[in-house]
């Protein structure tokens, strides 16, 4: 494949463990319990830092025992962890410290907009960053709701507050990695890990060891000389025809309405989204197979289902 020159200059690779159960349904409300981050350096393709901390739960405080076999996160490491904003200020200072977000402090207007949120204003510096995470659930799935969910239902207020911290677009791997190989189907991290001939370090479900492993996949994908872009944002229609998605659809979170300009204030446009090119050709030769599963989905009506974990 032709070479393309990179745009961006570095990634953020994130990829979080929830709280779960064994029996979850779609209504689930999944609680961050680990919040890690790797930054990787697209011109050395190194990881050049790493921020980690574990976050405690506070609509279920106890983990669950198939929580913590899945993900090896004990009780006792979330119960003295701070709350999940703290440990996003947390990470907001790790960002300014590496130079990817910088405060501004001559925008009084932006100051006292931030202040309404109980935020500071924030500006992304010139070189140039993303996210990347395994799929959307991340940070739609997980962290968006989540943030609804503490701000009493104020879905502008959690999309304002990802948004100024760079967190709602990414990069995702999982699409990534299945457009550039010309994939028929998307793989989880153990899977694209094989395909390259390569086997996972660490713990699987060690949100650190899934993120670093993510980093390797990235590392792999640049020197194959895959251009590397944001090409998904929280509530992208356009994914939600080629993933099964576990998420609200709009207009709609959790039965509340969004607002009237909400497709105006967020899409895909203003994210700077890259289309995938290759979804239409997997749509059109899996045609049959979708009608059937729609079929099936339309009639069975709302059935339990393991954790969106992302396997």
């Amino acid at each position: 494949m032709a070479h393309q020159q990179q745009r961006l200059s570095f990634l953020v690779v994130i990829d979080f463990e929830c709280t779960c159960d064994a029996e979850s349904d779609a209504t689930y409300a999944h609680e961050i319990i680990e919040f890690p981050a790797v930054l990787l350096d697209l011109e050395s393709k190194q990881v050049v830092s790493q921020f980690r901390s574990f976050v405690r739960p506070t609509e279920q405080p106890m983990l669950s025992r198939f929580c913590t076999e899945l993900t090896g996160i004990q009780q006792h490491q979330v119960a003295v962890a701070p709350t999940l904003l703290n440990v996003l200020q947390m990470f907001e200072r790790w960002l300014v410290s590496h130079e990817l977000l910088v405060e501004i402090d001559d925008a009084r207007d932006a100051a006292e907009e931030g202040a309404a949120h109980n935020m500071l204003p924030l500006e992304i510096r010139d070189r140039l960053w993303a996210v990347a995470t395994d799929g959307p659930w991340d940070m739609e799935t997980f962290l968006f709701k989540q943030l609804t969910r503490l701000f009493d239902g104020d879905m502008e207020r959690a999309m304002v507050y990802m948004s100024r911290l760079h967190l709602s677009t990414w990069l995702d791997i999982r699409s990534t990695f299945a457009r550039f190989y010309e994939l028929d189907r998307r793989k989880n991290i153990a899977a694209m890990l094989k395909h390259l001939g390569m086997s996972f370090v660490g713990h699987r479900h060690s949100g650190i060891d899934d993120a670093l492993n993510l980093a390797r996949v990235l590392v792999r994908l640049l020197e194959a000389s895959c251009t590397l872009e944001i090409n998904d944002c929280v509530f992208n229609v356009d994914r939600r025809q080629h993933y099964r998605s576990r998420v609200p659809i709009p207009p709609s979170i959790d039965g509340k309405r969004l607002p009237a300009d909400w497709p105006h204030l967020y899409s895909m446009a203003a994210c700077c989204i890259v289309p995938d090119s290759s979804s239409k050709r997997r749509q059109a030769s899996k045609a049959s197979k979708k009608k059937m599963t729609s079929a099936t989905i339309s009639t069975s009506g709302s059935s339990r289902r393991a954790p969106p974990d992302r396997e």
